[in-house]
């Protein structure tokens, strides 16, 4: 079996696999520790494997001295551990609906409050966006008055964001300035993901025909979203940095996005952590751009988990350069997907977009509407 990262969800299949090979993994991660229980022979740290191996060719894996080679050089030892079948979870079972069943979906509903929890997932859930909340404000008191107040970030993306230095992450001309510009934040996984918000083929305005049920629906949207919008349109966005290291707060129309990163030369210190809710349109049509969001993301080998318009995903101990060019792909999400709820009206066009955008056709123009801005550009 080979894959782009081991995970533990591969213990579905362990008990009918030879060997394993995976572009990324961590020896001491929980995957590895299940390999290792189904004697399975596995090499976590192999980058580059699907460019070498073709589908259906036969190989043999040497997990002692880490190798991948082609043809049959021993007989396949057949496999002697089985997977014991879980006991399977009763419907109506009083342990699943007291621990695990989660009621409080919305953080906008009048249920979302304290005496709403009726499981231990709904306080977790309850607690989490409280945390949230209660972040951003101590967060923006903190920034906007302590000591080594945060610098409004100078670029023509239309965002209000205002940089923090943790340490080795601003290299300024003026220590006093009030501003800095994008070539002065130095930080690593910053400049990965700078590189794709500003990549010239990304726009963050739409230019694209909208109908009046479009419009209806980001109307519709948003009056029903007011109560649950944490922070104000056009509120301060907060950008913390060091040498190695980012958090990037935002909230751009009526959504929020976290990216939190680090990229350094060690592999096993790596990770992009992206997370992405809300929108101004209705409940479905922002499903819908999270659909698009989670298929985009996967596609890059991101381990994706979206519940409704909420997508957090992940990247994990993965080289630099893998970890810079998915901080780029993030950039370039973050662009595209800025009030593309609005045109989210089905299955079928959600599907367009998430092809649009792995082919590199970021302004999500139709072939004959490109053809038509060309002529008239050069006429």
């Amino acid at each position: 079996m080979l894959t782009h990262r081991a995970s533990p969800e591969i213990v579905g299949v362990l008990p009918r696999i030879a060997g394993l090979v995976a572009e990324r993994g961590n020896i001491a991660g929980y995957a590895a520790t299940l390999l290792r229980e189904f004697k399975v022979p596995s090499v976590l740290e192999m980058p580059g494997v699907f460019e070498h191996i073709r589908d259906g060719e036969a190989v043999s894996l040497d997990a002692v001295q880490p190798g991948l080679h082609r043809g049959t050089l021993w007989p396949p030892v057949p496999a002697q551990v089985s997977l014991t079948e879980r006991q399977r979870e009763k419907v109506g079972d009083i342990l699943s609906r007291r621990l695990l069943t989660l009621h409080l979906l919305d953080a906008g509903a009048f249920r979302f409050r304290p005496s709403g929890c009726r499981s231990a997932h709904d306080v977790i859930r309850y607690s989490h966006e409280k945390a949230v909340e209660g972040m951003f404000a101590v967060q923006a008191r903190e920034l906007e008055h302590g000591p080594h107040r945060s610098k409004k970030l100078l670029a023509s993306v239309p965002v209000n964001l205002f940089a923090l230095d943790l340490g080795g992450g601003l290299v300024l001309d003026d220590a006093e300035a009030d501003g800095v510009t994008p070539s002065q934040i130095v930080s690593r996984p910053f400049q990965g993901l700078w590189r794709g918000i500003t990549h010239p083929a990304v726009s963050w305005t739409r230019q694209m025909p909208a109908s009046i049920g479009d419009l209806a629906s980001v109307m519709a949207g948003s009056f029903a979203s007011q109560d649950s919008v944490i922070r104000a349109l056009g509120e301060r966005s907060y950008l913390l940095v060091a040498d190695e290291y980012m958090n990037l707060n935002s909230r751009l129309a009526y959504h929020f996005s976290l990216v939190d990163a680090c990229l350094s030369d060690n592999p096993s210190n790596n990770y992009i952590s992206f997370r992405f809710a809300g929108g101004g349109a209705t409940w479905q049509r922002r499903n819908l751009r999270a659909c698009f969001l989670e298929a985009c993301l996967e596609h890059y080998g991101f381990v994706v988990d979206r519940r409704g318009d909420l997508v957090n995903a992940w990247f994990k101990r993965a080289r630099a350069q893998d970890t810079e060019s998915n901080l780029d792909i993030v950039g370039r999400l973050m662009a595209c997907s800025c009030q593309l709820d609005m045109y989210m009206n089905s299955q079928d066009a959600m599907r367009w977009y998430v092809e649009q955008f792995l082919a590199g056709n970021y302004s999500f123009r139709a072939p004959q509407e490109e053809s038509t801005a060309d002529r008239a550009a050069s006429s």
